[in-house]
C-alpha cells in the first residue's frame, strides 16, 4: 500500500494541470502562484547556500587537514576501509580511482582498499589480478572480493558492498586485530576521484565528532563534462551544484553516492541491506532507525569528482543519462521504508527525525512534478478553462506568476559563475566557445523535463504498478589508454 502512494500522489498532481484547471481554475491559479513563490524561495536559498558552500570548499582545500588531525588524541589508531564496488569496468577506470587513493596525504599503511567485484563478471578475475599486481605494496591492505549472486539478493552496489564489508570485518578486525571503534568505512563508485586530502579530513572529522556521525563530501560530475552533449552537461552541472549546496543543510542531509561512516556502526546495524537498489540514502535511514537521532550527516567540503553518464554518440549519451536519472529517482522506493521506520520507532520519535523524513519524501515527490508545475502551472487554468481565461483576475495571476519566476532566475547567475569556477578548463578556450557554452543554460527548462522529470515519472509509475526496477549498469565512454584517441565503450555501475 505504501508503495502505491507516491505514484498516486505524483499522477494526481500532474493530472491536476488538466482537471483542476478545468473545474477549479481560480483555486488552481492561486495554488500555482503559491508554488511559484515557494520556488522563488527555494531558488534564492539555493543561490545563497551555493555561495556559502563554495567559500567553505575553497577554505577546506587550502586547510592542513593532516596536520590538524595528527595533533588529535588517537590519531595513530585510526584506519580507513575503502570499498570500491565494480561490475564490468575496465582496468583503466579502476586504475585511475586507485591512483587517486594512492595520492592521499594520509599514511597509506593505514588504508585498506577492497576491490569488490561481482562473481558473475567473466573478466573480474583478470582485472583483479592486473590491479592487485600493479598496486601491490601501495596500501596497508589491498585485496579483491567476488560477490556471488545469492538467493533473496538484488544484484547491485548494496549487496556487493555488504559482501565486501563482511570480508573486511573478518580480515581487518577479527584476524589482524584493528580497533573496530577507530576504523571508518567509505563507500564510493568505481569512477570516483578522491582529492588528496580526503582521508586526512575524514580522520579529523571522525575524531572530533560523535561516533554515530556519517560524512558526505561534495560530488561533482565534472570528470568528462566537456565530452558529453550540451543537455547532459547542463544537467550534470546542476546536479553538481545542488550536491555542493546541500552540504550546508545538516538538518536534512542524507548520504549520497560517496560517503563514509564508522565501521563499528556499520557492523552493528547489519551492514548494507542486500535487497535494495538505492543503498546510499537507505543506509542513512537504516542507521537512523537503528541508533536514533544521534545519527547525522556531517559535510566534508572537499570535491570528489566522478563521470557524467556517457555512451558513444549524441543520442546514446542522452539515453544513458535518462537511465541513470531513472535509477536515482528510484530512491522513491525508500519512502515506504522511511514511513515504516518512523512507525516502528514511534515510541522515541523526535521532531528532527520527522523533519528529515518529511524533507526526504518531499524531495522525491517533487522530482517528477516540479518542472511541469513551474513550466505549465500558471498557464494551465486559462488554457483549459476559456471562461476564466478572459477574466482580469486570470491575467493578473498569470502576470504575477511570470514576475515571480523571472525573479527566481537570479540564482541562475550564481550557478553559472560557480559552475564556471569549479569545472575543469574548457579544452577549446576561445571566447566564442565560452559564449556558446554560456547560452547552453537556456536549455535547462527543457532538459529538466526531458532528462529529469520524465525518468522520475517512469520510476514513480513503475513503483506504483509493482514493476520493480532492476539494477543495470550505466554505459559510459572512457578515453583509451593507448595512443588511439578514439574512445572505448565501458560500463560503470552507478
Amino acid at each position: 500500500m505504501l508503495e502505491v502512494l507516491p505514484g498516486l500522489c505524483t499522477w494526481l498532481v500532474l493530472t491536476s494541470l488538466v482537471w483542476a484547471s478545468a473545474l477549479f481554475p481560480l483555486a488552481f491559479a492561486v495554488a500555482a502562484l503559491a508554488y511559484d513563490v515557494y520556488w522563488l524561495y527555494r531558488s534564492t536559498s539555493l543561490g545563497i547556500r551555493l555561495i556559502v558552500a563554495y567559500r567553505r570548499l575553497r577554505r577546506s582545500e587550502a586547510f592542513d587537514w593532516l596536520g590538524a588531525a595528527s595533533r588529535l588524541p588517537n590519531f595513530e589508531r585510526v584506519h580507513h576501509l575503502l570499498i570500491i564496488p565494480t561490475y564490468g569496468e575496465p582496468v583503466d577506470i579502476l586504475r585511475t580511482t586507485l591512483q587517486h587513493v594512492a595520492e592521499q596525504d594520509f599514511p597509506r599503511e593505514r588504508l585498506a582498499v577492497v576491490l569488490a567485484f561481482e562473481a558473475r563478471d567473466p573478466k573480474a578475475a583478470q582485472r583483479a589480478h592486473v590491479l592487485l599486481e600493479e598496486f601491490e605494496g601501495q596500501f596497508g591492505w589491498l585485496w579483491a572480493t567476488f560477490h556471488p549472486q545469492l538467493p533473496g539478493e538484488v544484484a547491485g552496489k548494496s549487496s556487493n558492498q555488504a559482501w565486501a564489508a563482511r570480508s573486511a570485518k573478518q580480515r581487518l578486525i577479527d584476524h589482524d586485530g584493528l580497533d573496530l571503534a577507530f576504523t571508518t568505512v567509505t563507500s564510493c563508485d568505481a569512477d570516483t576521484r578522491f582529492p588528496p586530502k580526503y582521508f586526512s579530513a575524514l580522520t579529523y572529522e571522525f575524531l572530533t565528532r560523535p561516533p554515530l556521525r556519517m560524512f558526505q563530501p561534495a560530488i561533482l560530475f565534472y570528470s568528462n563534462i566537456w565530452r558529453v552533449p550540451a543537455p547532459t552537461r547542463i544537467l550534470n552541472s546542476v546536479h553538481s551544484l545542488w550536491q555542493l549546496a546541500k552540504l550546508t543543510r545538516r538538518d536534512k542531509m542524507v548520504t549520497q553516492s560517496t560517503y563514509s561512516l564508522s565501521f563499528a556502526a556499520c557492523v552493528e546495524a547489519g551492514y548494507w541491506d542486500v535487497n535494495v537498489i538505492p543503498e546510499d540514502s537507505h543506509m542513512f535511514f537504516k542507521q537512523l532507525f537503528h541508533f536514533g537521532d544521534e545519527v547525522k550527516v556531517e559535510p566534508i567540503y572537499l570535491p570528489v569528482v566522478s563521470d557524467a553518464a556517457e555512451r558513444p554518440g549524441y543520442v546514446g549519451t542522452l539515453h544513458s543519462q535518462f537511465e541513470q536519472e531513472k535509477r536515482w529517482a528510484w530512491g522513491v522506493a525508500d519512502i515506504p521504508y522511511v514511513l515504516l521506520g518512523l512507525c516502528r520507532t514511534a515510541s522515541s520519535l523526535s521532531l528532527s527525525r520527522c523533519y528529515r523524513a518529511v524533507r526526504y519524501i518531499e524531495e522525491h515527490l517533487s522530482w517528477p512534478v516540479a518542472p511541469f508545475l513551474i513550466t505549465f502551472g500558471s498557464g494551465a487554468p486559462g488554457y483549459f478553462n476559456h471562461d476564466f481565461a478572459g477574466t482580469p483576475l486570470a491575467h493578473a495571476l498569470a502576470e504575477l506568476s511570470g514576475y515571480v519566476l523571472t525573479a527566481s532566475l537570479a540564482s541562475m547567475g550564481v550557478m553559472i559563475l560557480i559552475d564556471h569556477r569549479l569545472k575543469p578548463p574548457l579544452p577549446d578556450g576561445r571566447p566564442v566557445r565560452k559564449l556558446i557554452h554560456l547560452f547552453e543554460w537556456s536549455l535547462m527548462p527543457a532538459v529538466g523535463i526531458a532528462l529529469s522529470a520524465l525518468p522520475g515519472l517512469v520510476a514513480h509509475t513503475r513503483l506504483l504498478l509493482g514493476r520493480y526496477l532492476e539494477y543495470k549498469v550505466t554505459q559510459k565512454v572512457a578515453p583509451s589508454p593507448t595512443a588511439d584517441p578514439q574512445p572505448v565503450l565501458v560500463t560503470v555501475t552507478r
